[in-house]
């Protein structure tokens, strides 16, 4: 069978509370999990490589994620508006994160970047990676990173603390 799934496959499925992705997908699909308000907790396997814009744009009460270890990019708007989400601990082999990819998520409070993130892309002046995440309170950056990625965080204003690593150059 096919590896990658359609578009929108799983759009507003408001009954899914959770979902076991098998190791043999590579993709997560743009809107595959869009909208699903009551999924709780997801763990992305190792295959996979992509997740999609959208994928899990509006998942209202999902507070957990697992990101597998092969995850090198998050597209636009991935986790937008997942309100739930407290903590991000991304992959440490992602090297590209795309515009709001977690904006508007309220209840954000920690996020831990990997050395590995090479890119981070903005759209417009709110479109950051991490926008509008007024709970963020704590960031910390993995140490061996010499710097720190364009356009990560916009308006997160409950901010508090960040971790620099001594490798910062």
């Amino acid at each position: 069978g096919s590896k990658k799934r359609p578009d929108n496959l799983f759009w507003a499925c408001d009954g899914l509370k959770r979902v076991d992705i098998p190791d043999t997908v590579t993709e997560l699909v743009s809107g595959a999990f869009s909208e699903c308000k009551n999924l709780l907790r997801i763990e992305i396997p190792q295959s996979v490589i992509l997740i999609s814009r959208d994928a899990f744009l509006n998942c209202n009460n999902l507070a957990f994620v697992t990101f597998g270890e092969g995850v090198t990019e998050i597209g636009a708007g991935a986790f937008r508006g997942c309100i739930a989400l407290k903590e991000v601990i991304l992959p440490k082999g992602l090297v590209k994160m795309e515009y709001e990819a977690f904006r508007d998520c309220y209840s954000l409070n920690h996020v831990w970047i990997p050395k590995s993130l090479k890119e981070s892309q903005i759209f417009a002046d709110s479109g950051a990676v991490f926008a509008f995440c007024s709970q963020l309170t704590n960031i910390e950056f993995e140490e061996g990173r010499k710097e720190i990625p364009d356009n990560l965080f916009v308006n997160c204003t409950g901010l508090q603390e960040i971790t620099l690593p001594d490798s910062i150059e």
